[in-house]
């Protein structure tokens, strides 16, 4: 990484090529606010790298600025429209802007293409819990945990759902099974917390 930050130092910073690499590096780094101070007065027609436009989504997503975050996901599928993981993220980004319906149309396009992806399982799972449907949520989960049963966040998902139906040993296996997977969980290692208190 220090090497590549010393070429693109030596670099004009004019080009688009250089901000792509730049935007790449500081992704790669998890410097998400150095991208968010970059790009929040940016017109998404000055991106035209679908990847670039993603990794801005993304890190303004985990910034907490969901309204930039729209604007560059959003051109980012207009970039590459059939990339189902951008159309994933911005079903996600929309959720957190409580635009479900929208949200909603985006899953199930993703779900008609290919049915057996665990992320928007997981995620249309997660919006039926929004709209209160919490059996079909959880049983979205389920499917989604029996193509990829290492699948971290449908697994917390699930156990919050246990939580709320009083099933707190079930839902305390599930969040241990997610911290045998990956020690370093914050959500899992909140919702222990949460169980531990209870």
């Amino acid at each position: 990484m220090d090497s590549i930050k010393y070429y693109l130092d030596q670099t004009s910073p004019g080009s688009p090529e250089v901000f792509n690499a730049r935007i790449h590096y500081l992704f790669n780094k998890k410097d998400y606010k150095t991208i968010k101070d970059k790009s929040v007065k940016m017109d998404t027609s000055e991106v035209s790298d679908a990847w670039t436009a993603y990794r801005i989504a993304q890190a303004f997503y985990y910034e907490g600025d969901n309204i930039n975050a729209i604007r560059f996901i959003t051109k980012a599928v207009k970039l590459q429209p059939l990339n189902l993981d951008f159309i994933d993220k911005e079903a996600v980004i929309l959720m957190a802007l409580k635009r479900n319906k929208e949200a909603r149309e985006k899953l199930e396009f993703i779900l008609s293409e290919n049915p057996k992806r665990p992320e928007t399982l997981c995620n249309r799972g997660f919006l039926h819990v929004l709209q209160g449907n919490m059996p079909m949520g959880e049983h979205l989960y389920d499917q989604a945990i029996a193509l990829d049963p290492d699948h971290e966040q449908a697994l917390i998902n699930k156990a919050a759902v246990r939580m709320v139906y009083g099933k707190n040993d079930e839902a305390l296996g599930l969040i241990q099974r997610v911290l045998n997977i990956n020690p370093e969980n914050l959500q899992a290692q909140q919702a222990l917390g949460r169980l531990g208190n209870n």
